[in-house]
């Protein structure tokens, strides 16, 4: 168990199908008063990334639960990779299951967060209703990717003769926030990977096309924070993912100046994209 300012931490497995097991980490606020938050992260990276948010969340009495997604982090699972075409939304739904079926102070329905890649398959579980939830923050969500004329011919290909192998995702770290402090904590961790394959960025288009589809069939809050100047993935599908949300059900915020990865953009950039949520936290929820 590790000591945190507003909660306490404590990291576990939790078997899966194969054989393999999910990390899991759990923050209990030390004033706990409200439900709790699962975090699903992006491609490449990892749980721990994301400590600064749940303790934010923690401070708002919170519980918090992030996981390694299958193939990340400490998790089993080819880098990169998945089995099967809705393997990352079986996994969410069992560390959630998990979640409240340990009973660790979650008072009502969990909310659930996701960054990037997360956020397209946190939409997803919302879309289809995998399980109840109480609402969706989308934070930077991957619902449209710009890929190149030379990438989808590359895909295609790997499809046809090698969806199994794994190459680089082509991630430009650059962009990933105007601290350059976190651009070089990314590169020097070493649970972060550089791999996707032909079946994972498979799944994730025809993920994408489902939610974009669907969205309208979301009947709970939505708040949709993500960056104006994205590099990793193509902002307009988060625009278009708000535009087919119904009336009143969604609370989207552009920030024009910033980088893919606004909860780790420079401090007062950051503390804005925080004081959004908190507000919505406060002011959306029922």
């Amino acid at each position: 168990m590790n000591a945190m300012n507003a909660s306490t931490m404590i990291e576990s497995t939790l078997p899966i199908s194969n054989g393999g097991s999910l990390h899991v980490r759990d923050f209990q606020p030390t004033k706990p008063g409200r439900s709790g938050v699962m975090i699903m992260h992006g491609l490449g990276e990892h749980s721990g990334r994301y400590l600064h948010v749940a303790e934010f969340f923690c401070k708002l009495g919170y519980a918090v639960r992030i996981y390694d997604q299958r193939g990340h982090g400490l998790s089993s699972g080819s880098r990169g990779d998945i089995p099967e075409p809705d393997t990352f939304i079986h996994d969410a739904a069992l560390v959630m299951e998990d979640w409240i079926n340990t009973g660790l102070s979650l008072t009502e329905k969990p909310l659930l967060l996701g960054h990037s890649m997360g956020g397209l398959f946190a939409a997803y579980f919302a879309v289809t209703k995998r399980l109840p939830i109480s609402g969706l923050i989308l934070s930077s969500p991957a619902l449209a990717l710009p890929l190149t004329g030379s990438q989808k011919v590359l895909l295609k290909t790997l499809s046809a003769i090698a969806p199994g192998l794994r190459v680089p995702n082509g991630l430009k770290r650059h962009y990933l926030s105007h601290d350059r402090k976190v651009e070089e904590a990314y590169s020097e961790d070493k649970l972060v990977h550089n791999k996707i394959t032909s079946r994972l960025l498979n799944n994730m288009l025809s993920s994408i096309e489902v939610v974009q589809r669907d969205a309208d069939q979301i009947d709970i809050p939505v708040l949709l924070v993500f960056a104006g100047q994205d590099h990793l993935v193509d902002a307009r599908g988060s625009d278009e993912f708000f535009s087919h949300l119904t009336d009143k059900i969604g609370t989207k915020h552009r920030y024009a100046q910033l980088y893919h990865e606004i909860f780790n953009e420079l401090p007062a950039d950051a503390d804005a994209v925080f004081a959004d949520v908190k507000h919505w936290l406060m002011h959306s929820l029922t």
